[in-house]
């Protein structure tokens, strides 16, 4: 048993209970079996790639922060400035310095119509 194991058995006991749902519940809504369910919660396997993506979704997660939640136990912040600057700080420098541009293109023209406005 490893933590990435750990972590989604923790994940889906959580789903469960903020679903309100039973395993048998979970597995029709997911299209696999009860035991599958049971399996993932004692911590014994992990599902594949398109099951991993329904969990996520089922929470409000996107495929990406689910991810980083399994491998670090980091769980995503529901401010979405802080998902943006996250998203920002994984970025190479170079499309950082692209974001800041659009940024500062996108501020002069909310700064000109402002200003135009005022004008009349």
């Amino acid at each position: 048993m490893n933590t990435k194991t750990q972590r989604l058995a923790t994940f889906v006991i959580e789903l469960r209970a903020e679903l309100g749902l039973n395993q048998e519940q979970l597995a029709q809504k997911l299209g696999i079996s009860r035991p599958t369910v049971s399996r993932w919660e004692a911590a014994d396997c992990m599902p594949g790639k398109p099951k991993l993506k329904q969990l996520a979704q089922l929470r409000g997660w996107d495929e990406e922060h689910f991810q980083v939640y399994l491998n670090t136990g980091q769980k995503p912040t529901e401010d979405p400035l802080e998902n943006i600057l996250s998203k920002l700080r994984s970025l190479p420098a170079a499309s950082v310095v692209r974001v800041i541009q659009e940024g500062a293109r996108v501020l002069a023209l909310t700064h000109n119509s402002h200003s135009d406005s005022g004008a009349a």
